[in-house]
């Protein structure tokens, strides 16, 4: 049975984008649901954004634009607040690896959960790596990399 869950969730998540980028809203939203996210009331997700892991929670009226991709690794979360703004081509990943030696810089890898809190606005081709948090009300600039947490 957890073979063809993970079978069900990889092709719910995948399929949104068969649908018009900037439509069927509520459709996308139920089959997210389907494929493993929470997600709260109004939530629009343009129809190319990647969903590559379902261990996510999206809060009510949260936008996810163009071109994002998504990634909880398994073991961890990504939560986003309500009435959160994601730009496009934004990133948001929960794994990350430790510095190997000089044979092999990407040494031991390990997830740590990212939270974005409400009304925060994340502007376009940012990166959030694992660990960080977003306050509540808080703005990344558009192309910023956050290595470290921002507050409200």
């Amino acid at each position: 049975m957890g073979a063809f869950r993970t079978l069900l969730s990889k092709l719910c998540l995948a399929s949104i984008r068969l649908f018009p980028l900037t439509r069927f809203y509520a459709i996308k939203s139920s089959l997210l649901r389907l494929g493993g996210l929470t997600l709260g009331a109004n939530v629009r997700v343009i129809s190319s954004a990647r969903f590559v892991t379902p261990f996510v929670e999206i809060g009510e009226n949260t936008f996810i634009s163009y071109e994002c991709i998504i990634i909880a690794a398994h073991g961890s979360h990504i939560s986003i607040g309500k009435n959160v703004d994601i730009g496009p081509r934004v990133t948001i990943t929960t794994g990350n690896h430790q510095f190997g030696g000089p044979e092999h810089r990407a040494g031991e890898g390990y997830v740590r959960d990212v939270g974005i809190g409400d009304g925060a606005w994340v502007a376009s081709n940012s990166v959030i790596v694992s660990g960080i948090k977003i306050g509540k009300g808080a703005v990344v600039a558009a192309g910023s990399v956050v290595t470290r947490s921002v507050p409200e």
